[in-house]
């Protein structure tokens, strides 16, 4: 007799549909697991027998061989625990089940169906969702509120299949995202104008952006209040961090915010890029869909930033750990702030620099002039003047919804601006005459690398959408050149 059930298990914070290939025979009784399974997921032998035992059904003493495909990935939770006991169930023809019924769930000793972790990742990312009913346990109905279009069949103890046909299906309870509530104002900040107005061409166009300036000047007040502007995340977006945030903490919370992640500059490769095995996302992976905030940035071991390179180019970063190997998202900006010396009066223009030029030189060898090339704003703070003009904080929030908005439409797949390659730029950007004179002089003058040209272009493109503009004009080229100041650091 053979039988074969769906079931899945997690893979990074996606989903790995397992089949659970069950065949029963006569010979010596045993029940024998195979298909790369754990020594967790070997354990459930014990747990199913004895749950079966106690629900009013038997296992008839035969030989049993499951097998959990694909044989080639390892399998490593308990989730897997009740698709086997229903397997062995149905090829033993004392329960009817639909081809179509994905199970998913762990088994206490007396039959009860306990709830599993990240069982929301592994709904949401299996293959054909939307044609297949998961049997689930009750207490997991919460964790799968985000995605309400799915049909379930919740059940809370292995008796319950006695009666498994006449179960009815059921949707989770939509829930809405968490709505998003922040107090901060810019209003509040004097001063800083043109600092504001590269804050919010920062969350428009997803432009990495540094702060330089003296101690006490405002650098992490303006980066802290960036929070304050940024749209709400979609529903996709906002799964997508639960899911991550899911593999980290219990009971994570549906949030329509987009995380700011702050870590300290002492923490460790493993920690910012991800760790343990099997791995666990790291503080990159965590800041998906938001800000990545590196205060004192001069401070962070130069292994640690030079591993920022790739995945603010790539999106996503691949860790493998003893043969283990997972891929998780990590789309964030990169947004940070430092002091221009260890005394921090190097720009200052009050205040003498007291610092060596050697030791300048070795604080800024930390900073790899490939990492400084992928930021695409550096901006020197002075001190502000409470009578200067500034933007505030309804317009910032107006300047960010325009410029999404026409960028959203215009670019393909609704990438943001910095996302554009050289030829996508060139296909939905217009540069005006002046402009392009002025982009000329200034690259001529700075002896500018074509990537460095590329990323002042795109950010004077999300200029010019903040402006509601359709085209590049001289005062947006101009713009994109003084809060790239790249040129101006010590080398």
């Amino acid at each position: 007799m053979f039988t074969s059930i769906q079931s899945a298990c997690i893979d990074g914070i996606g989903c790995i549909p397992v089949n659970v290939e069950t065949s029963a025979s006569t010979g010596l009784p045993q029940e024998t697991i195979i298909g790369l399974a754990d020594t967790v997921v070997k354990e459930s032998r014990s747990r199913i027998k004895s749950a079966i035992q106690l629900s009013d059904f038997n296992l008839p003493a035969m030989a049993y061989v499951i097998n959990l495909t694909p044989t080639d990935i390892a399998k490593r939770n308990t989730s897997l625990e009740l698709a086997m006991c229903v397997a062995l169930l149905h090829v033993t023809q004392q329960i009817t089940i639909q081809p179509n019924q994905c199970f998913i769930g762990s088994l206490s000793l007396d039959g009860r169906i306990l709830p599993v972790r990240h069982i929301l990742p592994m709904v949401y990312h299996y293959p054909n969702r939307d044609n297949t009913t998961f049997i689930i346990p009750n207490d997991n109905m919460a964790d799968l509120a985000p995605i309400s279009d799915i049909k379930t069949i919740p059940i809370g103890h292995l008796k319950d299949f006695h009666r498994f046909t006449q179960l009815e299906e059921k949707k989770p309870t939509p829930i809405a995202p968490a709505p998003h509530a922040l107090s901060t104002s810019y209003n509040h900040i004097h001063g800083h104008h043109a600092t504001k107005k590269a804050c919010t061409y920062a969350i428009i166009g997803r432009h990495p952006m540094l702060l330089i300036g003296s101690p006490g000047i405002g650098k992490t007040m303006l980066i802290d209040h960036m929070a304050s502007i940024i749209p709400p995340l979609g529903t996709n977006k906002a799964i997508e961090n639960t899911c991550i945030e899911s593999l980290i903490h219990p009971n994570p919370s549906f949030s329509a915010a987009a995380p700011f992640r702050a870590p300290h500059h002492s923490i460790t490769y493993a920690g910012m890029l991800g760790g343990k095995n099997p791995p666990l996302p790291g503080e990159i992976t965590r800041a998906n869909h938001g800000i990545l905030f590196l205060d004192e940035l001069g401070e962070y071991h130069r292994s640690i930033l030079d591993m920022l390179r790739e995945p603010m180019e790539t999106q996503c970063i691949r860790i493998s750990r003893a043969g283990h190997s997972l891929s998780y998202p990590a789309n964030f900006l990169l947004i940070a702030a430092m002091n221009p010396c260890h005394c921090g009066h190097y720009f200052d223009t009050c205040i003498a620099c007291q610092c060596h030029p050697k030791k300048i030189k070795q604080y800024w060898q930390k900073l790899s002039r490939p990492l400084l090339d992928r930021i695409s704003m550096i901006c020197l703070l002075s001190k502000p003047h409470k009578t200067q003009p500034s933007i505030s904080h309804s317009d910032m929030c107006q300047m960010v919804s325009t410029g999404m908005a026409r960028s959203s439409i215009r670019n393909p797949n609704a990438c943001p601006n910095n996302g554009l390659n050289q030829k996508e730029f060139h296909d939905v950007s217009t540069v005006s005459t002046a402009a392009q004179q002025a982009f000329h002089a200034h690259f001529e003058a700075t002896h500018a690398s074509l990537r460095a040209q590329l990323r002042m272009m795109k950010l004077s493109l999300t200029i010019a959408d903040a402006c509601d503009s359709a085209v590049i004009e001289l005062q947006h080229a101009l713009e994109a050149i003084q809060l790239s100041q790249h040129h101006l650091l010590p080398s």
